[in-house]
């Protein structure tokens, strides 16, 4: 590695080892003038000659750090599911030994810095953002909550109740979609270490305390389980910084059982979540042996995409469902565990899982067309997984997520964090294998991935809707459910069209015992299934 391409790198390191600091990573470099506000000097050319690709984001005048711990919800004590994320809460928004929440968040206001942390199943993540010139007040402020939190009762108190909040009432009442895609996690995921949200369960918060958060850190939160990383023009004398304070936590790891891979799906099973709701929101999946480092990745990714691109207006379920039909807004499908990168159409970083599965999104539908909308799903799915995608189509549909890639990093933390994901799934410079596996794949190894790893008979589904019995009985009746019109007349009697009977025909292979009724209010009270253990 050149000299040139050293010093124009993001930083990259763990606590006990500069494991890739000065990895070569264009753009994000430190500041090259201690001056305040300076912004960073172009690429030096690398050796050779070539000049380093400069990414997104390159010369802002800002600094972000990220720290990532590799603990996470399956850390949780038993009965007290939540605690990784009320730990994580709380010390990026506590207090620290020498100061209290306040006193800290009066330092962050003036120089316009944030810092945000939590915890996902396996990894728990800290993020700090600030203009460039304030990277020394914003780290300082970091460390502190790190390396020695406060865990005071009120700020306990305070987390903790926003964290029910979340679960009781803005999950469970107040955003009916993503109430079922987080349910299909849970019933996916029903007999695995994932098998509770890492937000936790309302008891299990309750049955919480400072003292348990207080533990919890002082357990989990080794120099051996931490990994850091810098971007955006930060002091050259940062990282080092980072490494040492790092390193005074507790040596070594904590020792975590290895996680078992997830159970095939099985026969397929639907948990209707019972609440009033004017339309009916639908999430189905299973799970998949596939993460960002198997080679087959770049197969499902293209073939969801091409199924439902997430938040965009082009995918086969949008044009069958949406534009064909008429029958609710968005169609979108999934490979892998989706959050959203706010403001984007992208996943954020931080939140990777060795534990994956694929999904479909449909958002929302009339009661009454729900069940035809869970049919077209999987018959859609079905006819990917039997008949490939056509080329036509699979060549748009790969040229534009290889288009993709440079925007799903836009902002200097973007590339960091994605660059902290590659670390987990052992893919180093991750973006750029992927593309090479897009640029290798074709319709027909695509098609025997496909076979591999996917199902259209095996799956799970959940459904928010109102009227559930009703819903309950058209699926597990075995007759047709045509699409209803507009004016909730019920099935027309005129001609239906051929796509329109597939459909409304799709074998679901569900019986009565196969489909659950559960109040919304019932869940993520215990880490038990309110499904199963109602009569």
């Amino acid at each position: 590695m050149s000299g040139a391409r050293r010093r124009a790198a993001l930083a990259l390191g763990t606590a006990a080892l500069a494991l890739l600091a000065g990895l070569a990573l264009p753009g994000c470099r430190p500041r090259q003038s201690a001056e305040p506000g300076t912004a960073p000097a172009a690429a030096e050319p690398a050796a050779g000659g070539e000049e380093s690709v400069p990414p997104p984001g390159r010369g802002a005048p800002v600094v972000s750090i990220r720290v990532v711990f590799d603990v996470g919800a399956v850390d949780d004590p038993a009965g007290k599911e939540g605690l990784a994320a009320l730990t994580a809460a709380l010390v990026a928004g506590g207090g620290s030994r020498d100061e209290g929440y306040f006193a800290l968040q009066e330092r962050l206001y003036p120089i316009g810095g944030t810092i945000r942390g939590w915890a996902d199943q396996e990894t728990t993540t800290f993020v700090a953002e600030a203009p460039a010139e304030h990277a020394t007040g914003l780290y300082a402020v970091l460390r502190s909550r790190l390396v020695t939190p406060r865990f005071d009762a009120a700020d306990f108190e305070r987390v903790r109740s926003a964290q029910v909040a979340a679960l009781a009432t803005t999950l469970r009442g107040a955003d009916d979609e993503q109430l079922a895609r987080r349910v299909l996690e849970l019933l996916i995921f029903e007999h695995h270490r994932y098998a509770h949200l890492p937000e936790g369960t309302v008891r299990g918060l309750a049955a919480s305390s400072p003292d348990d958060a207080r533990r919890f850190w002082r357990e989990r939160y080794r120099a051996g389980n931490a990994r850091f990383g810098v971007a955006g023009a930060y002091p050259p004398e940062l990282p080092e910084a980072i490494r040492a304070d790092l390193a005074t936590l507790p040596p070594g790891a904590p020792e975590r059982e290895p996680l078992l891979p997830a159970s095939p799906a099985g026969l397929p099973e639907v948990v209707i979540v019972e609440k009033p709701s004017p339309a009916a929101a639908i999430a189905l999946g299973f799970p998949v042996a596939v993460h960002r480092g198997h080679p087959d990745f770049a197969a499902l990714l293209v073939a969801m995409s091409w199924l439902g691109e997430h938040r965009t207006p082009y995918g086969r379920l949008y044009r069958e469902l949406r534009e064909a039909r008429g029958l609710n807004y968005g169609d979108y499908a999934y490979a892998e565990h989706f959050v959203e990168s706010p403001g984007t159409r992208f996943s954020a970083p931080g939140h990777p899982r060795s534990q994956q599965y694929a999904s479909v999104w449909i958002r929302p539908v009339a009661p009454a067309n729900a069940a035809f909308a869970l049919r077209a799903a999987l018959a859609e799915l079905d006819r990917a997984i039997a008949d490939g995608i056509p080329r036509e189509e699979f060549e748009r549909q790969r040229e534009y997520l290889r288009q993709s890639l440079t925007l799903w990093r836009q902002t200097p933390d973007q590339h960091l964090g994605r660059e902290l994901d590659d670390h987990f799934y052992g893919t180093p410079d991750g973006l750029a294998r992927l593309d090479a596996r897009l640029a290798a794949l074709t319709p027909e190894t695509l098609q025997a991935a496909l076979v591999r790893h996917l199902r259209a008979d095996r799956w799970k589904a959940v459904v928010v809707a109102q009227d559930a019995e009703l819903l309950r009985q058209q699926l597990i009746s075995g007759l047709p459910t045509p699409v209803a019109p507009a004016d909730g007349a019920g099935p027309g009697t005129g001609d239906i069209p051929e796509a329109d009977r597939r459909y409304a025909s799709w074998p679901l292979g569900l019986v009565r015992a196969s489909v659950f009724v559960v109040p919304a209010e019932a869940l993520f009270e215990t880490a038990v299934a309110p499904w199963r253990a109602r009569p």
